[in-house]
């Protein structure tokens, strides 16, 4: 071998060191990682999922302790993901292709159940808050969803997370586990258009759903009674108080409404039309104390003063 060869053969050595040192990018990943891309993890996917340590909802501390119903049925909802042909089969029935789910479409599934659950008013399956004060029940948004459950954080942009959480209520509803009812509300435009807003759709859990996560139906009717038996108990006590409130102004009422009836039979035109006067504005505020009273109903820790000025009322 002359010595042209063995220059030849360094040269090559030396591009086969070059290009290995080039493939050799482990300094340059975890650099690459540690700044600009830490939300990638082994699993290779964007959405932070580790298939080994899932992330659930977990219920708030400052929340109180929800019935053994939901309690049993979001502790089950968490077996799906071990176990996802032993656990809610028409999920998997619902899914478009014969393969398993992946993991962190099971783990999505997982969390949107259990923040279902948690936020479940037992009484009637809906999911959301009542609102007393308001005499109406709040709806929750896919945003609120989703950052429930840990798709998105306070302070990320707003679509992030959204359509995760999308995909999961989208299954949910193909499996027939919740119903879902679109709202609208239709207001003006500068232009004079009439234009549509959406507002957070109603959503309802079916009996399906707790069935399949291993509660019995006699168990969750009879807390569902009971969550009625609650429901009208409160109502009770606010119609009394309200009656007792209502007293006091019709007895105030009355007595300043009687020099009115007095003056009825007395002689004179002029007097007359006074009557008249005064007997059209006694039958206006006792339309007027029948509509307080209604108010008072539906919006019982509303005091009755505010409730006057609000719909402009008049009963002195």
């Amino acid at each position: 071998m002359n010595l042209s060869s063995l220059n030849g053969i360094a040269i090559i050595m030396e591009q086969v060191q070059e290009r290995s040192n080039f493939w050799d990018l482990s300094q340059d990943r975890v650099e690459v990682d540690s700044h600009c891309r830490s939300h990638l993890n082994p699993a290779g996917n964007w959405c932070g999922h580790d298939p080994k340590r899932p992330r659930f909802f977990k219920q708030p501390k400052t929340h109180g302790e929800r019935p053994d119903a939901i309690r049993i049925a979001a502790a089950n909802a968490e077996h799906f993901y071990y176990h996802p042909q032993q656990w809610l089969p028409s999920l998997a029935m619902a899914h478009s292709s014969t393969r398993q789910e992946r993991s962190e479409a099971r783990e999505r599934d997982t969390s949107i159940v259990q923040v279902l659950l948690h936020y479940t008013e037992l009484a009637s399956l809906r999911v959301g808050v009542p609102c007393h004060k308001e005499g109406a029940f709040k709806n929750f948004s896919l945003q609120f969803i989703a950052e429930k459950a840990g798709f998105r954080k306070p302070g990320d942009l707003p679509e992030k997370g959204i359509k995760r959480a999308y995909r999961g209520i989208r299954q949910l509803v193909k499996a027939g586990y919740i119903q879902v009812h679109k709202r609208f509300d239709l207001y003006k435009s500068e232009e004079g258009l009439n234009k549509y807003k959406g507002l957070p759709a109603v959503k309802r859990l079916n009996q399906k759903l707790f069935a399949e996560l291993g509660v019995s139906l006699q168990r969750l009717s009879f807390r569902r009674r009971q969550a009625r038996k609650r429901i009208n108990q409160r109502i009770s006590q606010e119609c009394k108080q309200v009656d007792q409130q209502l007293s006091g102004i019709a007895h105030s009422f009355v007595e300043k409404s009687k020099p009115f009836k007095k003056g009825l039979n007395i002689a004179g035109s002029s007097q007359n039309q006074q009557d008249k006067a005064s007997e059209r504005r006694f039958q206006r505020k006792k339309q007027d104390l029948a509509r307080l009273q209604q108010l008072m109903r539906l919006y019982p820790e509303t005091p009755p003063r505010e409730l006057l000025q609000r719909f402009n009322l008049c009963i002195s």
